[in-house]
């Protein structure tokens, strides 16, 4: 036999229910006991816990190491080492000319054209009419130096996918700055070229 409470709330009396044999139902995992519902011929009960949840907990066999101190200690000295002028140090551009100055840009120039022509003679006959490739333009260094400022502020700004950074749809996170200096598809071209190297052929024997 079972025995169920019930409460009148708008009289503020209480009142006992007896009932037998009321069909029983699964309910949600973490209900202990038999739990009426607004049908008074319902009762719910907490099914048995799967096989996956039972977990064979042990101890740790040595003091667990903090975060901070996994990380390897980098002893030497970082980056490029370059003898500037005290006066250029303060200056972030001028430390990025000095690493990226207008001799090895004008090589990158020289071999993404490369790149960008062989590519896209390659699949002339294979390319659809609305084909971004058929837009393509040779580069130069400025733009180029624009190309990498783009990567370096994605960096500080960071979204879940690049063309979320030419989206100027009056959003509160819009970056209307990106489309102003480039266009999302010249990107995506020089993204696809870019190259520092001549390919080699490689001979296999």
């Amino acid at each position: 036999m079972t025995t169920l409470r019930t409460r009148q709330i708008s009289s503020g009396t209480a009142s006992t229910a007896t009932s037998t044999n009321l069909p029983e139902v699964s309910g949600p995992v973490g209900i202990s006991g038999k739990m009426p519902t607004g049908n008074a011929n319902i009762l719910y009960s907490t099914p048995a816990r799967p096989e996956r949840f039972l977990f064979d907990w042990k101890a740790f066999p040595e003091t667990p190491i903090p975060p901070r101190d996994r990380r390897e200690i980098f002893r030497e000295a970082g980056g490029p080492v370059l003898n500037l002028p005290r006066q250029l140090v303060q200056s972030p551009e001028a430390i990025f000319l000095s690493i990226w100055d207008s001799a090895i840009m004008g090589h990158i120039v020289t071999e993404t054209n490369r790149y960008a022509e062989e590519e896209i003679s390659k699949r002339q006959d294979t390319l659809g009419t609305q084909s971004r490739l058929h837009r393509w333009t040779p580069t130069n260094v400025d733009e180029l130096y624009l190309y990498f400022g783009i990567l370096l502020a994605m960096g500080l700004c960071l979204k879940s996918n690049i063309k979320e950074y030419w989206h100027c749809d009056g959003f509160i996170c819009d970056t209307p700055n990106f489309a102003k200096h480039i266009s999302y598809n010249r990107f995506i071209l020089l993204n696809k070229f870019i190259h520092f190297e001549k390919r080699k052929m490689v001979i296999i024997s």
